[in-house]
């Protein structure tokens, strides 16, 4: 490498938690002091409270918000009418980086025509979520990007990678696994009973926990359907809901009219999930899709029973414990599988598939070698 930097700018729309947020941290911190690139976010809503914001305010992260100063959801949403796209094709031009990567793709409906603008020579797109998630105007814009505008797509999954080839026309893409910190997370682990006392809960209850986003693809009304069958079986059965969202008022409405309330607590975002894996008996990730499953990946580390939809990639599992469901599974099917402690899987992957430190340096390499390979073809 020359003395110049690489300049790699990254774009997302918010920094609220959830699993592409906390991928764009990891690569934040393997990579902010790196010898051969220079690593910028900017996040184009504001700056809330959450724990990744947190933690890029606590490191001085490179990390811009386009909408800053503008608290008031009101005149934010105005302003983004109005201003936004140029906000962020003056943002580019004035930082005028080599790459751009997008994370979360229907973002590339806000900034697939002004990177365009720009004439950023490098393009990439994270796939974080199953590519069957989007249509219509989003799709437009994804496919476009794939097709005749030269993006690089970097698929979690193989079979992320086979969708997109077929349902975007994907050309070019790579394969990087969503990192996990392998041993952070190892560190943490206590036990199940001190992890109870943590939150309060008894060493006899069956504890079933659902964890992500509160919106309508993870289906947690899908899963107080499945938990209401389970206490008619076992009134020591409690679910506990870690995360928040959009659907959070009507999943509380919905647990109050099945007089649940005091089996089915939800836990608001988790600073440290850790101790949640560890007092549970069983997980269930009930989402119609996902790209690869961070909290599949971390309960796992943790030792954790997990039964999942078939929506999760089959490239997530490296325990025994996991057990898939069918599509067509239905509440009496999930019911039994979640109270079968018996089941015994098979693996399909490695832990250290996803270890987080060698995955950041994949991306690394990634840059390095499109980047050469654009240099030569300048010659």
């Amino acid at each position: 490498m020359d003395n110049k930097k690489i300049k790699v700018l990254h774009l997302i729309d918010h920094m609220n938690d959830g699993g592409a947020q906390r991928i764009v941290l990891n690569y934040l911190n393997d990579l902010s002091n790196d010898e051969d690139i220079e690593i910028k976010v900017l996040v184009y809503n504001n700056k809330t409270n959450s724990y990744c914001n947190r933690i890029i305010s606590q490191n001085k992260y490179n990390v811009d918000y386009l909408f800053f100063n503008d608290h008031n959801k009101y005149i934010r949403k105005i302003k983004k009418l109005f201003l936004g796209k140029k906000k962020l094709r003056d943002y580019i031009k004035n930082y005028n980086p080599d790459i751009v990567h997008v994370h979360i793709s229907a973002f590339l409906k806000v900034s697939l025509k002004e990177i365009i603008k720009c004439n950023i020579p490098l393009r990439f797109d994270t796939l974080h979520s199953n590519p069957y998630r989007y249509k219509g105007i989003y799709l437009k814009y994804i496919r476009k990007a794939f097709q005749s505008e030269n993006f690089i797509g970097l698929c979690v999954t193989n079979e992320q990678a086979l969708c997109a080839k077929s349902y975007y026309g994907l050309k070019r893409y790579e394969v990087v696994k969503s990192g996990i910190d392998i041993e952070k997370i190892k560190k943490q682990i206590i036990s199940k009973q001190s992890a109870r006392k943590q939150f309060n809960i008894l060493d006899d209850a069956f504890v079933i926990i659902g964890v992500g986003r509160l919106n309508k693809i993870k289906r947690f009304d899908f899963l107080i359907d499945i938990f209401a069958k389970i206490y008619e079986k076992n009134e020591n059965a409690i679910l506990l809901i870690a995360g928040d969202g959009k659907e959070r008022k009507d999943l509380q409405r919905k647990v109050k009219n099945l007089n649940l309330e005091h089996q089915i607590y939800f836990l608001g975002n988790l600073d440290n999930i850790i101790p949640l894996y560890c007092l549970a008996d069983v997980l269930a990730i009930t989402s119609v899709s996902e790209s690869a499953s961070l909290t599949l990946l971390e309960s796992q580390i943790c030792g954790l029973r997990s039964v999942i939809s078939n929506g999760v990639p089959d490239e997530s599992i490296f325990t025994t414990k996991v057990k898939k469901m069918a599509e067509s599974s239905d509440i009496d099917s999930w019911a039994k599988a979640l109270l079968d402690k018996e089941y015994v899987g098979k693996k399909v992957c490695q832990m250290k598939d996803y270890e987080v430190h060698e995955n950041s340096q994949k991306l690394k390499q990634i840059y390095l070698k499109y980047w050469k390979e654009f240099q030569n073809g300048k010659k």
